[in-house]
């Protein structure tokens, strides 16, 4: 796996339906994928609005909490600033800044193309970052997913994007 630092990420706002879950036991990896099916057969990110340029969805990390390994994600969309929060949503602005930029190795399986993204977590956080120099800032984390993501795409990728100190 590789990591290339994004030196100077404009920032975003993300848009989208949040929920709470933790990586104790393993919560998440169960968590997060079932959310996506949900959202994705609801067809629910298409009826958010301001939606900022190409079809870029996120899932975001936020208000990590250390001492219990508790925390917020949000799937949603990039959205222009002055978007209207709707009911039963959520934003969570990405901060401008320094970021590791992880890649998942392609696939075209799904259950391999969610693996390698666990996969991809676990590495950034258990080998890359303690050995790197860097370390993490205390503000939201993101996974991009774009054109390259898609359903039906031969190698499939995402991009896992880890806010760095500056």
């Amino acid at each position: 796996m590789q990591v290339r630092i994004e030196e100077a990420y404009p920032g975003d706002l993300a848009l989208g339906f949040d929920f709470a879950t933790s990586a104790r036991d393993g919560r998440n990896k169960r968590e997060i994928p079932a959310h996506w099916q949900q959202v994705e057969a609801g067809n629910m990110l298409a009826t958010l609005p301001g939606r900022a340029g190409a079809a870029v969805y996120v899932g975001v990390v936020h208000a990590f909490d250390n001492a219990t390994l508790d925390f917020n994600y949000l799937i949603g969309v990039l959205a222009d600033a002055d978007t209207v929060v709707p009911a039963g949503c959520r934003s969570v602005a990405l901060p401008a800044g320094r970021y590791a930029v992880l890649t998942t190795t392609p696939t075209s399986n799904q259950g391999d193309f969610v693996a390698g993204i666990q996969q991809g977590w676990q590495w950034l956080m258990a080998e890359w970052l303690p050995e790197s120099g860097y370390r993490a800032a205390d503000t939201p984390s993101f996974e991009r997913y774009d054109e390259p993501s898609a359903p039906g795409q031969s190698g499939r990728t995402m991009a896992i994007w880890m806010p760095l100190q500056s």
